[in-house]
């Protein structure tokens, strides 16, 4: 403790508003630090808060009782005809005398290139070929003539030969010419563009007046709307199950109830994009028969209700039970009740019909899987199945349902 005299001189040394604020920041300081102690001492007497499991919506893996297992494959239904037509000569697009949708018969005239150059053509042609005959004519006469002549050693064989080789000459002028005459005339009836059969337009590619080049396309056209076909992409891993000349169950829905037989008729040899192959099927006979273009449904039949597969029946999910991961293929959350977790399993699936999926692989009958919310799903997360159990906290839980 400062003596007296010590303090009364630190007194004197302060003046009074210095004293004053010196003893209000000491008090605040004191304050201060009292505060933080007894908070501090607060939030480490409180104990931590435990995040509550996940409740997941599931469903049990059953059996696969049903009959045949049908795989359903989208096609696009065209025209067994069909072909981008245009003229072998080019020219001047007089006229077009069809439209898109008409339809027209074989040989009917659908388009023409003006004919004023191709007509004076043939005519130029005929006049060669005129003009070689008689030079023909004339050559026959002068040999026949020389022929006589010489026979009664009148003429020389050097003349008779000469007029042999003229003669030969000539008659190749004729051929030549009634050759080109041909060709004249055959330009002629290529400005004419006809229907090769009966059907109807399906694109219209170029306009009067348009200068037209050999063998560019004028007309799309396809055959009679009765004869079509289908076509869809079969994936690599189920091509082999189909058969050429096996028939399948066509639907199309965009006519709810129809459905006919396909037949199928071609099967590629070739993957296409995404390694599927292209199988045609041709469509039976029906009283209200598809357009071309319109989406089709072709059901393809698996192996039967039972077949053993890698020693494991098939199983039946729901479509929301399994989630394609990438790199990974599908995977399902199966539930382990001793841990309650949810382990993420590799899964085979064989087909998609409706609401359910068969599982060739990865699942067996009576385990329980997640059947909502996948992607919201951690591998060994524990959860409470919904509708079962009793809570771990009195906090509410999540549900790993999407919105």
């Amino acid at each position: 403790m400062p003596s007296p005299s010590l303090w009364g001189k630190a007194v004197e040394h302060f003046s009074p508003v210095k004293t004053t604020m010196l003893i209000r920041h000491t008090a605040i300081l004191a304050c201060s630090l009292l505060a933080a102690v007894t908070l501090g001492g607060c939030e480490l007497g409180e104990p931590e808060q435990e995040t509550p499991p996940r409740v997941i919506a599931w469903t049990e893996v059953k059996p696969y009782t049903g009959g045949d297992a049908l795989r359903s494959l989208p096609g696009v239904v065209r025209a067994v005809k069909r072909a981008s037509i245009g003229f072998e000569v080019g020219g001047t697009l007089e006229s077009v005398g069809v439209d898109v949708g008409d339809r027209f018969e074989q040989h009917q005239l659908l388009a023409q290139l003006n004919q004023r150059d191709f007509k004076l053509g043939v005519e130029r042609a005929r006049a060669a070929v005129a003009e070689a005959r008689a030079r023909a004519r004339e050559a026959e006469n002068d040999f026949d003539r020389l022929q006589a002549l010489a026979a009664e050693n009148f003429a020389s064989q050097s003349a008779l030969d000469s007029a042999r080789a003229a003669l030969d000459t000539a008659r190749s002028r004729v051929a030549t010419t009634e050759a080109s005459l041909a060709l004249a005339e055959d330009d002629l009836s290529d400005a004419e563009l006809r229907a090769p059969y009966a059907g109807e337009v399906s694109a219209r590619l170029a306009e009067p007046s348009q200068q037209i080049s050999p063998g560019q396309p004028i007309l799309r056209i396809q055959g009679s709307p009765d004869n079509v076909e289908v076509v869809v992409s079969v994936p690599e891993t189920f091509v082999h199950r189909v058969q050429p000349g096996s028939e399948h169950v066509v639907t199309f829905p965009a006519r709810p109830g129809l459905s006919t037989p396909g037949k199928v008729t071609e099967i590629g040899s070739d993957a296409t994009e995404l390694n599927a192959y292209p199988v045609t099927l041709l469509l039976g006979d029906t009283d209200n028969p598809p357009r071309p273009g319109m989406t089709a449904e072709v059901a393809f039949p698996l192996d039967p209700a039972g077949v053993v597969t890698h020693d494991k029946h098939l199983v039946v999910i729901p479509v929301a039970a399994f989630l394609p991961v990438e790199g990974q293929g599908k995977v399902a959350f199966v539930y382990d009740e001793d841990t309650g977790t949810v382990r993420r399993r590799p899964v085979s699936i064989t087909q998609l019909t409706g609401n359910s999926a068969l599982v060739s692989e990865g699942l067996q009958a009576g385990e329980v899987i997640a059947s909502k919310g996948l992607e919201f799903l951690r591998d060994s997360e524990p959860v409470l199945l919904m509708g079962k159990g009793t809570a771990r906290s009195e906090q509410p839980a999540t549900v790993s349902e999407s919105p």
